[in-house]
């Protein structure tokens, strides 16, 4: 019998590669350009963050909360 992993962990595991994650984000950017899909930008800040470290460490280096980084808006 074959062992899967869940499709998130992969993703999430090939996104610790910075040079993987900068690709993702670029076209994810290139995708909101296009469709203005906001929701969908964000939830790739948010896999590449959790990937690189935390959400309370990426909202540290960018002086929000915790809250103000899943909602968008400052401290």
């Amino acid at each position: 019998m074959h062992s899967y992993r869940k499709f998130k962990d992969y993703h999430i595991e090939q996104l610790r590669d910075p040079k993987d994650a900068k690709i993702y984000l670029s076209v994810a950017l290139a995708d909101y350009e296009n469709d203005e899909d906001i929701d969908a930008f964000l939830l790739a800040v948010k896999d590449v963050a959790e990937a690189q470290g935390n959400i309370s460490e990426l909202a540290e280096k960018l002086s929000l909360t915790d809250e103000g980084l899943h909602d968008g808006s400052p401290t």
